[in-house]
């Protein structure tokens, strides 16, 4: 019988070692719940694209439908997330809600009108509502055992919409009390939040306060590819960067 000596052993256990292909990382399933920013349905993908390329074998199902104010989404919310996530076969750990803009930026079901015509009187009542919204999702998700990962709403000033028969949707110093008020209140990490992504900084024009910055839209609005590649990358960096690079 060959005997091999400590330092046979070593190296060739060692090269062994180092050859061998480390083990798969177990990774989240991830759900998003938004409107036309988290869709899919774009030219350049959407954000959570990009964030599967950033931790390759990370797994996203989106749930954005453009146009959707919060209340629409908080009808669909059970059935595209927590009926997924409850039972036996667990398909969602996580949850991305990036939503509200539309509440603001648009004529919400009460037929709110944005902009000069939103009385100064209606800006807490409608705040409330968009808080309280957001907050029953996160509650539902949190009770369903899900991470919670909550998206600041992003800066639209300077926008104008197109001309409906309920007037035209435009950015204004009443809704962007709204907007101040809930990201506020995001910020402080409500308590059925695990994660907060503050979009609004990130994305946020400072020569032109409350605005996105040029190269990030095209409408001033909604995010273009470079924008949702900034977008993927705080997400990564600050809720999943240790799960997706434990090592780094």
């Amino acid at each position: 019988m060959c005997k091999l000596s400590l330092t046979a052993l070593v190296l060739k256990f060692g090269l062994g070692l180092a050859n061998a292909t480390p083990p798969a990382l177990d990774l989240p399933m991830v759900s998003i719940m938004g409107d036309s920013l988290s869709a899919r349905a774009t030219p350049n993908r959407g954000y959570g694209t990009y964030l599967e390329k950033l931790c390759p074998g990370l797994e996203i199902e989106t749930y954005g439908i453009g146009g959707q104010n919060t209340r629409q989404m908080v009808n669909r919310f059970k059935k595209d997330i927590v009926d997924k996530t409850l039972g036996s076969y667990r398909m969602y750990d996580d949850v991305i809600i990036f939503a509200g803009i539309n509440d603001i930026a648009q004529i919400d079901s009460d037929y709110i009108k944005i902009g000069k015509v939103w009385s100064e009187e209606k800006v807490d009542e409608h705040t409330l509502g968009i808080i309280e919204r957001l907050d029953s999702m996160y509650k539902e998700a949190k009770d369903s055992g899900m991470r919670v990962i909550a998206v600041t709403i992003t800066p639209w000033g300077r926008y104008r919409g197109r001309v409906t028969r309920y007037g035209q949707s435009h950015w204004s110093e009443n809704s962007q009390k709204a907007i101040d008020s809930i990201n506020l209140w995001l910020r402080s990490k409500p308590e059925n939040v695990d994660v907060v992504i503050d979009a609004y900084n990130v994305l946020e024009d400072f020569n032109h306060p409350d605005a996105l910055q040029k190269e990030f839209t095209g409408d001033r609005l909604h995010l273009n590819s470079k924008g949702n590649k900034v977008l993927a990358n705080e997400i990564y960096n600050v809720a999943y960067q240790k799960i997706c690079s434990p090592d780094n």
